[in-house]
């Protein structure tokens, strides 16, 4: 067998049919599972945070650059993906191909980085592997951050092995796509001590973006001020360690999510609306302030709570060991339904794939790993990397999309070892097999119990693509789904109330229209759209739309 290429920046000639053929099956993967939901209204109808991004891109392609600033979220992805938009126009479905475009460059990537450590034949394997990861196919189709924030954590890690500079600028893009790849940063620094080259490269994004906050009236919102709010959700008295919730309901106005300029993120309304209750603020508030607040109130509770916010860690490092994929704004589990291609390689039954081939790897990489002699500086560079990553979803809650990015490097790093002690390792595989059964078993429920109606997302979705009488039924389940948990958490249970005396009222049902209005009032009295559907119903409001 041709001996493992150094990590510490050898050179030599790029296998391009090797690279072909990883390209491919990445490509050919997410292309089938894409041609699989073409046709579904949840494509062409991004929720939540994906919703927000097309928005957003939609406002960066008409010129505004500017727009939601000062930043409650990093700004670089949508400023991509506005970019592409000033090319295509609006559109999800350019916004989609460019993430499997990332995403197949991605498993590229991965080849590159793990012919550094091991032969030919293993980094084939761990891109290939890469390439058929249910939960990365599965992202690859929606417009939110992962494909992007992975990319560049991918092309930064391949460039810092050959000791390339330019690997500090892509982490800089990282920390603006997401800002928890600053935990990076002194590692990179330990690996290449940076030049002013370097640092100028590294801070040029955060200036950037630093600038524009500034510009909006919040200099001390480096890069975004969700922060804070997120440490609170992650942390705080009500954390579960998987569900990110708005602290408080906050209804949308009366804009309605059809209407970009209204558009406004549940959980920052939420952080403003309490923070300014609490303080008495009026008028504006700063986003760096409110998230410097909640970050106080967070840590206020830590340490007034020590041993309870250990046991909530405990139970994080088993979400992040698990082998279920934990939903958040969208459950991938879902789209089984949709795409055979995904019923095939998400599972969450026995085998729970495809995070359970890491659990067969797990038991030979630590036998590999006995006795072995001091690491190369490389591959520790890639063991502390890939913790760094895992470090992240703990400091705030874990979910799949959370813990996507760490992945890659974490199937190389086993996969490295176990290329030592293969034979070993193939025996050591049911082991592994058994440790992730008993964390699948431990875990499971988290997805029912996860913050992610998709009955009711997939309901306005078809609202909006004029399918009336689909859209009741998933309604009518996701008012079931939205009593699956006990806490306060509502999973847009009185959305979907709310949806279903408006349809019932489009017919022409109103006695069945006036029951959802009694349940509404009953359930949720004084709520904004207990009342309006109520109003709908005297005739004093004439508006019927669903949201």
């Amino acid at each position: 067998m041709r001996e493992p290429v150094s990590g510490e920046g050898s050179k030599g000639t790029l296998p391009v049919g090797d690279l072909v053929m990883v390209a491919s099956v990445a490509l050919l993967t997410r292309t089938i599972h894409l041609f699989s939901i073409l046709e579904i209204p949840l494509l062409a109808n991004p929720v939540v945070d994906a919703r927000w991004h097309h928005l957003w891109a939609s406002a960066v392609a008409g010129g505004d650059l500017a727009a939601y600033a000062p930043f409650f979220r990093a700004p670089l992805y949508p400023w991509v993906l506005g970019s592409l938009y000033f090319l295509t126009g609006p559109s999800v479905l350019a916004g989609t191909l460019l993430s499997v475009g990332l995403d197949v460059t991605s498993a590229i990537l991965v080849y590159l980085i793990a012919s550094r450590f091991v032969g030919r034949g293993w980094a084939l394997g761990a891109s290939l592997c890469w390439g058929l990861w249910g939960t990365a196919v599965f992202y690859s189709t929606t417009l939110l951050i992962t494909p992007l924030f992975t990319f560049l954590l991918l092309w930064s890690m391949w460039l810092a092995l050959r000791g390339k500079a330019g690997s500090w600028l892509l982490l800089g893009l990282a920390c603006v796509t997401r800002p928890t790849a600053l935990l990076l940063l002194p590692l990179l620094w330990w690996y290449h001590r940076p030049d002013l080259k370097r640092g100028c490269m590294f801070a040029a994004p955060l200036v950037l973006v630093w600038a524009f906050n500034a510009g909006s009236g919040d200099p001390l919102n480096v890069v975004a001020s969700q922060g804070g709010i997120n440490l609170y959700v992650g942390n705080g008295p009500d954390a579960d360690g998987y569900t990110a919730f708005a602290p408080a309901y906050v209804e949308a106005g009366e804009g309605g999510p059809e209407e970009p300029e209204a558009y406004r993120d549940n959980v920052q309304a939420a952080a403003e609306q309490i923070y300014r209750q609490r303080t008495g603020s009026e008028g504006g508030v700063e986003p760096s302030a409110v998230s410097g607040w909640w970050t106080a109130r967070t840590l206020e509770h830590v340490l007034r709570h020590p041993l309870a916010w250990l046991s909530l860690e405990g139970k994080k490092l088993l979400c992040l060991a698990s082998t279920v994929e934990i939903p958040s704004n969208y459950d991938p589990y879902y789209y089984r339904r949709y795409s055979p291609l995904l019923a095939v390689l998400l599972r969450r039954r026995v085998l729970a794939l495809p995070f359970a081939v890491l659990w067969l790897l797990v038991p030979g990489a630590l036998w590999a790993g006995i006795g072995r002699r001091r690491k190369s500086r490389a591959m520790r560079m890639l063991d502390l990397w890939t913790c760094l990553l895992l470090l992240a979803p703990l400091l705030f809650f874990v979910t799949a999309r959370l813990r996507l990015p760490a992945v890659p490097f974490l199937l190389i790093a086993l996969l490295v070892r176990v290329s030592r002690a293969p034979r070993v390792s193939l025996l050591l595989a049911p082991a592994g097999f058994v440790a992730g059964f008993l964390l699948l078993s431990a875990t499971e429920g988290y997805v029912e119990r996860s913050g992610v109606n998709m009955e009711f997302f997939d309901g306005v979705a078809h609202v909006r693509e004029g399918r009336i009488d689909r859209a009741e039924a998933l309604f009518l389940r996701a008012v079931q789904r939205g009593s699956s948990r006990e806490d306060r958490i509502d999973l847009n249970r009185m959305d979907a109330l709310y949806n279903l005396g408006l349809i019932a009222a489009g017919r022409g049902d109103m006695e069945e229209a006036e029951q959802w209005a009694e349940v509404l009032r009953t359930e949720y009295p004084g709520s904004a759209k207990g009342l309006r559907l109520s109003r709908i119903l005297q005739g004093v409001d004439p508006g019927l739309r669903q949201q």
